[in-house]
């Protein structure tokens, strides 16, 4: 992916990123530099991205987090950790559909599809894709931390 398409892209989804939770969630996020180490655990959904170009989204929560999220646009608690993976993939999914959707109409014939989500949870959690470039986005809330990881090949 060219350099201009990739930062786009990026660009695209730190927007939509931050809209959605604004609207949806009444949630503010702002950048920071780097999520703590601790013990609390984390969940992440990893959303591929096919077409002309490879590439994947990574996006890591706290379960305090999620389960607001949750909670905000259901009014009800979600009991089941594997529902709050289930939720965390739905929403990775729904701002990756719309930030593509951005690049496949800005740069005709990108045609660019999700791939259906992967979820992983644990305390320290590292997940790493080589021969990918990424861009690394660290946001605050007070609902607790946000990593987004955007990465393509050929950047």
């Amino acid at each position: 992916m060219e350099q201009d398409k990739f930062q786009f892209f990026c660009k695209c989804y730190e927007d939509v990123f931050k809209k959605n939770l604004a609207e949806m969630f009444d949630v503010q996020i702002k950048s920071c530099n780097d999520i703590r180490k601790d013990s609390e655990k984390k969940l992440s959904a990893v959303v591929g991205v096919v077409g002309i170009y490879k590439g994947r989204i990574h996006v890591t929560m706290t379960e305090d987090l999620i389960q607001h999220l949750y909670e905000s646009a259901n009014g009800e608690s979600i009991l089941d950790e594997m529902d709050l993976c289930f939720y965390l993939a739905e929403l990775t999914n729904m701002i990756t559909g719309s930030a593509i959707t951005l690049l496949n109409n800005n740069y005709k014939g990108s045609n660019l599809r999700l791939t259906p989500p992967a979820i992983f949870a644990d305390e320290n959690l590292d997940i790493v894709t080589p021969q990918i470039q990424l861009s690394s986005h660290t946001y605050s809330s007070n609902y607790g931390p946000i990593r987004v990881e955007i990465g393509f090949e050929g950047v």
